[in-house]
């Protein structure tokens, strides 16, 4: 599922598999909470938010990313434009082939990650985090 153009999209309390786009909300000031996507293209991507206690699982295609946030527009005529000042908290990303990513500055608080295959968490130096759980 993917929204464009449009921002302060709310998506609560459901599940989303075998899509390819998985959950993309382009824009600012959404808010996805307690989603479980898997098996997708794409875990969970949001322009700028929060993103709070969702599960992404099992997202393996070789672009796939459990949580992205970052990502404010795609277009042919400005390509990508990428914003920080999202709030990613109490996320489970497992079996991606991202964990979790994030444009920065944001907040990034109380996260597992694990047996993701490429990274399970790839933040930049000038994003807060604290208490995020990732594998050895």
């Amino acid at each position: 599922m993917t929204v464009t153009g449009s921002d302060a999209i709310t998506v609560r309390n459901g599940s989303i598999t075998k899509f390819g786009a998985g959950l993309r909300l382009f824009g600012r000031h959404h808010l996805v909470e307690e989603v479980r996507v898997g098996n997708s293209s794409r875990g969970i991507q949001v322009g700028q938010g929060i993103i709070r206690n969702n599960i992404p699982s099992n997202n393996r295609d070789f672009t796939a990313i459990g949580i992205e946030a970052g990502l404010i527009e795609v277009s042919a005529a400005t390509g990508f434009l990428e914003e920080g000042g999202s709030t990613i908290i109490g996320n489970v990303a497992d079996a991606n082939n991202i964990g979790i990513q994030v444009v920065c500055p944001s907040v990034v608080v109380n996260n597992a990650a694990n047996d993701n295959d490429v990274a399970d968490m790839t933040v930049a130096f000038n994003c807060t985090r604290l208490a995020n759980s990732l594998a050895p």
